[in-house]
């Protein structure tokens, strides 16, 4: 396999061991086992740490099957990163969700759906989205 070389900047790294931190928690976070190939490629990126000047923000266990890790406040500022998506995404999942289940009410199970049924949902889906940006979770309820 041939090889392929970067040269990078000390800012232009820091950026990319802050996108191989935040890749490889999005594929691994909620993984029981992780997806060697990610967490080994993140390693691989934090090694150079020292020539990128680094040493402050991040910490290296070579005693722990050589883990590297960010400074704990370091880690706080990408997980708000994290956290921002992690809201969009819940707000966007639950409204299409929503307008999905509520389409699916309207026309009963169907193939594929048509143009009007997609406005359709799109029409659903802005309803929800206006009320979760003016009321949150404050009026959703689950029935029995």
């Amino acid at each position: 396999m041939s090889k392929v070389k970067l040269e990078l900047s000390q800012g232009e790294y820091q950026k990319l061991i802050e996108m191989a931190y935040l890749g490889n928690w999005l594929v691994n976070a909620h993984r029981n086992e992780e997806i060697k190939e990610y967490s080994d490629l993140e390693k691989k990126i934090f090694s150079n740490y020292k020539e990128a000047g680094m040493e402050d923000e991040v910490n290296h266990y070579p005693d722990l099957d050589d883990m590297y890790e960010f400074e704990n406040s370091y880690e706080e500022k990408l997980h708000t990163y994290i956290k921002d998506y992690e809201d969009y995404n819940f707000w966007e999942e639950l409204t299409y969700r929503l307008a999905n289940r509520d389409l699916l009410r309207e026309l009963g199970p169907v193939g594929k759906l048509q143009n009007k049924d997609i406005e359709r949902r799109l029409e659903l889906a802005e309803k929800y989205e206006d009320e979760f940006v003016k009321n949150g979770l404050k009026n959703v309820k689950v029935g029995k």
